[in-house]
């Protein structure tokens, strides 16, 4: 875990009544009882757009890139002030959930364990606050992203021609963090959290009886040498100051057979570094160590790079911004020493503007992203809101 620095200890506040809170909830535990993957958020983005359709945004801009979608709501003096994008994720996970409550997922192997759904109902709580409040200048836009867990939405909005006539001054998210003291903010300037790319290599050989393995081209024995390369690399680059991670997340070769010599392999190897230029640097060392290994393989070895994240690097004003926000929303304050090792889709949006991402502590003792019986803490619904509610006010001088 990052190391912190303590900076101030308040109570929590909400910009929500109770009837709306227990709205924003039930909303939350519907949309977990029925995930949707990366690029296939079709429902779940139907479900979205009608819950901000009773807030009467001044538009709706849905199908960007895949099943993304942004709600705008106008201030008194749209062509003054900033325009504010606030970010939601859409999509589930490939994950068979453990729990037995009632709104557990009713979809194997789907499920909701990052906390999208819960991202998605404090955006919601924001347009349920816009639609009695709009800002006095600028605009409020409410964005949901397909994708994210693959690290592709952010570029399919990105490149949409929709999204592209969009003018946004600067962008904002949250993520939850299990682990980390309930309802408390922690943020990071520059980095906030990691780049990371997976890279699937391809080992193509011939198979063969396994009587026979001399006429085929095993890769067995050119997977022994590429782990061993890795291995050494990754003990290489933990000598050095900067963070760069390197881990094997897979080995696939052959079937659960006795008879056969294969001829085909894959390994996946998953790349984490502090900023996208030690990420590149890495990258280039592992591209060394594959060609090392095809000049001495019979057959061919190739690579090719899957579900690429640029790193998170946060926009010191919009920090500076989200902390006198947090102290208006009597929400206490961490600033992180280390960035989160994880990676975010969010930070592809610098290629649009300025971003912010923060973590919101989801209790000390609960489930991790990612495990089967992790569940999104609804107690951060309120207080999320209130704390995009008075980042607002802050950009519109309220």
């Amino acid at each position: 875990m990052p190391s912190i620095l303590i900076k101030t200890v308040k109570k929590k506040s909400s910009m929500l009544s109770s009837d709306q809170i227990e709205e924003l909830t039930a909303i939350r535990k519907r949309i977990h009882t029925n995930p949707e993957i990366a690029g296939k958020e079709k429902k779940t983005a139907a479900l979205i757009k009608s819950e901000l359709e009773k807030t009467a945004p001044d538009e709706i801009i849905d199908g960007i890139g895949g099943h993304g979608l942004v709600a705008i709501y106008r201030g008194e003096n749209p062509d003054e002030g900033v325009n504010l994008m606030i970010r939601a994720e859409l999509d589930g996970l490939k994950i068979n959930e453990e729990n037995s409550f009632d709104y557990r997922s009713q979809t194997k192997n789907r499920m909701h364990a990052c906390g999208h759904d819960g991202h998605m109902a404090i955006v919601l709580g924001v347009a349920k606050y816009l639609k009695d409040h709009r800002p006095k200048s600028g605009s409020v836009m409410l964005l949901f992203q397909p994708a994210e867990e693959t690290g592709e939405g952010a570029g399919w909005m990105l490149d949409d021609p929709n999204f592209k006539e969009l003018k946004i001054d600067r962008g904002v998210a949250l993520h939850n963090l299990p682990g980390y003291e309930e309802n408390r903010l922690f943020v990071k300037n520059e980095t906030m959290a990691c780049g990371s790319t997976g890279i699937e290599i391809t080992f193509k050989g011939k198979s063969s009886h396994a009587a026979h393995p001399e006429e085929g081209i095993n890769p067995a024995q050119a997977i022994a040498e590429l782990l061993q390369n890795l291995e050494a690399l990754s003990q290489e680059i933990q000598k050095k100051d900067e963070y760069r991670i390197l881990t094997v997340t897979y080995i696939q070769m052959g079937e659960p057979a006795f008879g056969i010599s294969p001829g085909r392999a894959k390994v996946g190897v998953t790349l984490r570094a502090e900023t996208d230029e030690l990420l590149k640097g890495l990258e280039d060392d592992l591209h060394q160590k594959i060609d090392a290994v095809n000049r001495g393989f019979e057959g061919e070895v190739t690579y090719q790079n899957r579900e690429p994240f640029a790193a998170t690097v946060n926009d010191p004003d919009g920090v500076e911004e989200l902390i006198k926000a947090a102290d208006r929303a009597d929400v206490p304050v961490d600033i992180l020493e280390e960035p989160m090792y994880w990676s975010e889709d969010f930070g592809e949006f610098r290629r649009k503007c300025p971003i912010t991402l923060f973590g919101l502590g989801a209790g000390e003792d609960s489930f991790p992203l990612h495990a089967e019986k992790y569940d999104f803490n609804d107690s951060l619904i309120p207080v999320g809101v209130s704390l995009f509610v008075n980042l607002i006010k802050r950009y519109t001088n309220e």
